[in-house]
């Protein structure tokens, strides 16, 4: 899931977020973006997995963008 902080510093710069997470429409597709992610990340050392038994999608973006974690801690304290 993501936190309140991750949903609004992404509706301030347009990024449209679709919950798939629980539709089993999505798993073939969320399958195959895993797998291209795998492939074109591997130069990068970046791990992606993909784990079809779990009903949910989560999105992890701390290292993406640094700080944010704590930024967001703050935020909500």
């Amino acid at each position: 899931e993501l936190s309140r902080y991750s949903i609004n510093y992404f509706a301030r710069h347009g990024v449209n977020l679709i919950d798939l997470g629980h539709s089993l429409m999505a798993k073939p597709g969320m399958a195959h973006l895993a797998y291209l992610l795998q492939n074109r990340l591997k130069a990068f050392d970046c791990e992606v997995e993909f784990f079809p038994h779990l009903y949910t999608v989560d999105y992890s973006i701390g290292f993406i963008y640094p700080g944010l974690v704590e930024l967001a801690v703050e935020k909500e304290d």
